[in-house]
């Protein structure tokens, strides 16, 4: 043998090497990317797949395990937003019974008013004018009632928002699931397939 051509062969053992460490870090980058580690062991589960020692193995819990997790933190998530428009909804109610006893007492107020000024012969300008005002608090009153109705409108559009979001995740793990059982279903006929 010549030396060119240990030479040449050192060389394409070299590049061999070179592609080979290469291909085996992409690959290892895309595995990682798809699986979990726990300890020194590698799962082929998304991250947030809970792994668990079962009968002295560590192993992914199961598909219906997973599923049911998924869904107790989606209805948490719901929960705390159904609470939380359920504490508004009642604030605006309180808010709305107050206004409506305002509007009833200065009513009252200005009906007695009106009545003791009819009696002692006061103008009827007078009386035109305790009118205006309420009808001008009334005014105000429906102000600030629509805009508390806005501020309810923009709360509940933001919850119709994160239910949307909410129904990609659904959307999103049902896909998983689906991905996951075709899996099994293969390594099931790959296990019973004679050679």
């Amino acid at each position: 043998m010549s030396a060119g051509f240990v030479r040449k062969h050192a060389c394409l053992r070299f590049i061999l090497i070179v592609i080979a460490g290469i291909v085996f870090v992409m690959c290892s980058n895309s595995y990682a990317q798809s699986s979990k580690k726990v300890g020194q062991l590698r799962f082929q589960v998304p991250e947030d797949w809970p792994i668990e020692k079962r009968g002295g193995l560590m192993t992914p819990i199961s598909t219906e395990e997973y599923v049911s997790f998924k869904f107790q933190e989606i209805e948490k998530e719901f929960l705390a937003v159904k609470d939380d428009f359920a504490r508004k909804h009642e604030g605006l109610e309180s808010n709305l019974k107050n206004v409506e006893d305002d509007i009833l007492k200065e009513f009252k107020k200005l009906q007695a008013q009106s009545e003791e000024q009819i009696r002692a012969g006061v103008k009827i300008t007078d009386f035109l004018s305790s009118i205006g005002l309420l009808r001008d608090k009334i005014d105000h009153l429906d102000k600030v009632m629509s805009k508390r109705i806005k501020e309810v409108e923009s709360k509940l559009n933001g919850i119709n928002l994160q239910l949307e979001f909410i129904g990609d995740n659904l959307d999103g793990l049902q896909t998983q699931i689906y991905r996951l059982d075709e899996k099994v279903d293969y390594f099931h006929e790959d296990a019973h397939r004679p050679y």
